[in-house]
């Protein structure tokens, strides 16, 4: 049995440790840990309401979100559906929730929802990303345009097809366009390096003091070497994924 089938079965009564669900974890574990901002719309409600997620479960399939709101004039009932939104490095990520019970009677603690097992999108990705911490799991993109110019960046996601990252270097005319496609190395570890080309999908800049822009993009022409080395690396960041939600 494989080292993934292993740490898959750590979970037993809990729910299905599939690679939609761990997806949905590393983004909400994200929005706890930097206390980021999510919309949350309730059935039979026009209204949005700012929240933050507080807490979660990954076992008992459970969130929390901060009493700002609801109004209590709201009468939720276990099963209400709850759609909660959020955006992180220029991607809005929806997840379809149902309200479960308040923590407390009044909701002065907050409520509970359940944790959905996939994110609420019409077009699911090609392949699972998992999303990569900059101290622990840093990896670094080179990627350079027609003319060679280099751009430096940081991997924030990846997957056996596509991945996302961070730059601070300001992009050409040509690279901040959709649908170019450039050259691409990935610094997966110190000696494990990946050349290949890269088709520009997304450019978002966000003004945020450090003029960061997130680029999105699909990998092409990956050798069997390259491939079964990134393949290799996603598996172990998926087992370190399940060992910490365990």
């Amino acid at each position: 049995m494989s080292e993934f089938r292993k740490m898959m079965r750590l979970f037993g009564r809990g729910p299905k440790m599939t690679e939609s669900y761990i997806e949905v974890l590393d983004i909400l574990t994200y929005l706890r840990n930097t206390s980021g901002e999510v919309s949350v719309s309730f059935q039979g409600d026009d209204s949005t309401y700012p929240s933050i997620i507080t807490a979660l479960n990954a076992k008992h399939q459970i969130m929390v979100l901060d009493s700002q709101m609801p109004d209590t004039s709201i009468h939720l009932t276990r099963g209400t559906p709850i759609t909660v939104r959020a955006e992180k490095q220029g991607r809005e990520f929806t997840f379809n929730s149902k309200f479960l019970e308040p923590l407390a009677s009044d909701f002065s603690l907050g409520y509970q929802l359940s944790i959905p097992s996939a994110l609420g999108t019409a077009h699911p990705r090609e392949a699972f990303r998992v999303l990569l911490d900059e101290i622990r799991d840093k990896v670094r993109i080179t990627l350079h345009d027609a003319h060679k110019q280099p751009i430096d960046g940081i991997v924030r996601n990846i997957s056996r097809s596509g991945l996302g990252m961070k730059t601070y270097a300001e992009l050409p005319n040509t690279l901040a366009k959709e649908s170019q496609i450039v050259d691409c190395n990935i610094l997966l570890q110190e000696t494990n390096e990946i050349s290949c080309k890269m088709e520009i999908k997304n450019v978002t800049s966000k003004e945020n003091g450090q003029n960061a822009t997130f680029i999105g993009g699909r990998m092409l022409d990956v050798n069997q070497q390259d491939t079964n080395m990134l393949i290799s690396f996603i598996k172990q960041l998926q087992q370190q994924h399940i060992q910490s939600y365990a």
